[in-house]
């Protein structure tokens, strides 16, 4: 019976041993509990907490693109500078070609209506004219420099790069005979039975004819009716009475 009522009161007594304590992490509770006083995360934290998960990552990807527009742009603007020297470089060498005898080349502005021009030029120390203007092809367009020397005739023809079939409507452009063809024939409007065209490129013969044939045209209305006034309105020389 002693025993029954010992490991009674045994029972009933409070226990010495010490309960567990169970921790819990701030990130687990609830907004409500996390903004008490006595919540282990602070408002200030919480804040620095969301700058640095949210605002910092989209401001620093905002930065790299915008310094990332400004070297693509300032590289395409140094790249288009570049190409644009490179292009006027080559044209001049083309119309140099067409002219050796020419110190200087000075863009004239085309004052008619000169369809399927693209620019003329004459050399400053009169050397002649050279006009650039294209026909439609099969593949585009065929452009042509025409040189045209101080008589008036003309005086050389380069064809440029095309889009033609190659092999076949591109040799307009690459083989030489059908350009040198035209030096020496006077500035005037021909006809493809005038030429030696090429077999199975009818299309691309007849685009280089009418590249030739619009410049030899601004050519006769611009520059030649000056010619010809010129002539007629010159004094004889009176030594030759």
């Amino acid at each position: 019976m002693e025993q029954g009522k010992e490991s009674l009161q045994d029972a009933l007594a409070p226990q010495d041993a010490a309960m567990p304590v169970v921790e819990v992490a701030a990130e687990s509770l609830p907004d409500t509990l996390k903004d008490e006083p006595g919540c282990a995360e602070s408002a200030p934290a919480k804040k620095e907490s969301v700058f640095a998960g949210y605002v910092s990552p989209i401001l620093k990807m905002l930065i790299i693109c915008m310094v990332t527009s400004f070297l693509l742009a300032l590289t395409n603007n140094l790249t288009i500078t570049r190409i644009e020297a490179n292009a006027a470089a080559e044209t001049n060498a083309a119309m140099q070609e067409l002219l050796p005898d020419a110190d200087s080349f000075e863009e004239v502005p085309v004052t008619v209506e000169a369809p399927n021009v693209i620019s003329m030029y004459k050399a400053a120390n009169g050397a002649g004219y050279v006009v650039t203007a294209f026909g439609q092809g099969y593949g585009g367009r065929v452009p042509a420099m025409v040189a045209f020397g101080p008589d008036g005739s003309i005086s050389g023809v380069k064809f440029l790069a095309n889009s033609e079939t190659p092999g076949l409507g591109n040799k307009v452009s690459t083989e030489p005979a059908f350009a040198e063809q035209f030096a020496g024939l006077p500035a005037q409007q021909l006809a493809l039975a005038d030429i030696d065209a090429f077999t199975g490129a009818t299309i691309s013969s007849k685009a280089a004819l009418k590249a030739v044939n619009a410049a030899t045209a601004l050519y006769e209305e611009q520059v030649g009716s000056q010619t010809v006034d010129t002539a007629v309105n010159a004094t004889p020389e009176e030594g030759g009475k």
